[in-house]
């Protein structure tokens, strides 16, 4: 099996996303409906960040953003894009992260807003493309926000 973040971005985006937004259908229990942005066919860094970090899905009762990460059992949320789905939080609906650990193959769902503590106190590192993140590591996140 190829190693998802050694191939390069052009690669990597052909599939971005695809293994926690499948799991997330596969997952939920309640009906949503495709509302964020799917690879359309546009020059995405020229968009707005609270466009272009528009959430996933849309339910009846909040917005659903999804990621996910493997093997080196590290979160990464980028700085614009933890602005952008507060925006959203505050402004429309609450927004549930759905993250997904391809690695450990397990889930987990909770409001946005329960990040801040972890989001607070973490690491900010740089992917080489120098779009800064806050590198949470998995075992804490599920430590705080599993059930």
């Amino acid at each position: 099996m190829n190693d998802f973040a050694g191939q390069d971005f052009s690669k990597r985006f052909e599939s971005l996303g695809d293994l926690a937004e499948g799991k997330f259908e596969e997952w939920s229990d309640c009906n949503f409906m495709r509302y964020g942005l799917d690879r359309p066919p546009l020059a995405i860094w020229k968009l707005a960040p609270r466009i272009r970090h528009t959430p996933d899905y849309l339910t009846s009762n909040y917005l659903v953003e999804c990621q996910g990460f493997g093997r080196k059992q590290i979160v990464h949320m980028k700085l614009d894009k933890w602005e952008s789905l507060q925006w959203w939080d505050r402004n429309t609906m609450t927004v549930q992260l759905f993250l997904y650990d391809a690695h450990k193959d397990r889930q987990i769902m909770f409001p946005i807003k329960k990040l801040k503590p972890l989001i607070q106190k973490s690491e900010i590192r740089a992917f080489p493309d120098g779009n800064r993140y806050y590198a949470m590591e998995a075992e804490e996140v599920w430590a705080t926000l599993g059930s």
